[in-house]
């Protein structure tokens, strides 16, 4: 899956054999680093036609919350996309796995869920108590 794009540092185009390369050679790093010209990768932007259905499965999940732009749903995002890779060990993939489950169930646990028609009733009936009451 190698694909081929410009060294950062000279320019010249080399055949990226990792997702996240930037250089063609050590020394091309190296010289952009200590010249200053490193760069910060830039965050990866996920469309639709190259989603894992994971991330697909999460982004449809936290949409319907409302949650998808809050800074919870953000990291749930980036690690259902990074599972969606193939350069994770199974440790790691267990690991990423346990901690995307604990951002949903945070992220969901502050929406309130939906009521019941049994528990809408309920709640009016008692609202409607409370009134005779206290009137």
């Amino acid at each position: 899956m190698p694909t081929e794009r410009p060294c950062g540092a000279c320019g010249r185009p080399y055949e990226a054999k990792r997702p996240n390369s930037r250089y063609c050679s050590d020394t091309c790093r190296k010289r952009a680093q200590r010249s200053g010209k490193a760069e910060k990768p830039a965050a990866p932007s996920v469309t639709n036609a190259d989603a894992s259905p994971l991330y697909l499965a999460t982004l449809a999940e936290l949409e319907a919350a409302g949650l998808a732009e809050s800074r919870v749903g953000q990291q749930a995002l980036t690690l259902a996309e990074r599972m969606g890779g193939d350069f994770d060990t199974g440790s790691a993939r267990a690991a990423l796995s346990k901690e995307l489950d604990r951002l949903v169930d945070k992220a969901l646990a502050s929406v309130p869920a939906a009521m019941s028609r049994v528990d809408e009733m309920k709640a009016r009936r008692d609202a409607k108590r409370n009134r005779a009451t206290a009137g």
